[in-house]
């Protein structure tokens, strides 16, 4: 009887018993339910950080196809998607512009402030331009996730800047013209 008793130690030390196997997945189930909402947060919140940057990169991409094409091209933004949209002409004879591709804001981000030249603007007025030469309308977007706000900045090179906060005071930078006497030196 003793030898049979042994044999059955070492075939139930071979695997897992039921229990064991239950408590393993319970725990595994338990740890998922705990960890899966960080991750998907940790997504979202991802996403919400790079979508300045996709917008800067969309102006970047108009500047570049208005000099490699040498025809105006055009951002606008559509409220109803919650998107940003480059335009370009269909040739150089047919000025009509033309989607070319859209970048779509997660759903945590929402647009604060239009703003072209020192004017504050809806979403719906808003649509910088970009000429052959490299040059594009100055001009600016906040945009809001939750309490965090990031702006895109486009300068009248057509460059685009992505800073924290909301849109900078361009007031200070423009002044009327014939107010400044032109010095020679000596």
């Amino acid at each position: 009887m003793e030898t049979l008793e042994a044999g059955n130690r070492t075939a139930n030390k071979r695997g897992f018993t039921y229990v064991e196997a239950i408590t393993a997945v319970a725990i595994i189930g338990i740890l998922s339910a705990l960890i899966a909402p960080n991750v998907v947060s940790f997504q979202r919140s991802q996403l919400d950080r790079q979508f300045p940057y996709s917008v800067a990169d969309l102006v970047t991409r108009a500047r570049n196809d208005a000099i490699a094409s040498g025809m105006m091209t055009q951002l606008s933004y559509d409220s109803a998607s919650n998107a940003f949209v480059l335009s370009e002409a269909k040739s150089a004879t047919d000025t009509t512009l033309q989607e070319a591709t859209r970048v779509t804001a997660p759903p945590d981000i929402q647009t604060g402030a239009f703003r072209t030249g020192t004017t504050q603007e809806s979403g719906d007025q808003w649509k910088p331009s970009f000429y052959a030469d490299g040059r594009g309308t100055q001009c600016g977007v906040e945009l809001n996730a939750g309490l965090a706000t990031t702006s895109v900045i486009i300068d009248a090179n057509g460059n685009a800047t992505v800073a924290s906060g909301q849109l900078p005071d361009v007031t200070a930078d423009s002044w009327q013209a014939g107010n400044l006497q032109v010095r020679n030196g000596g």
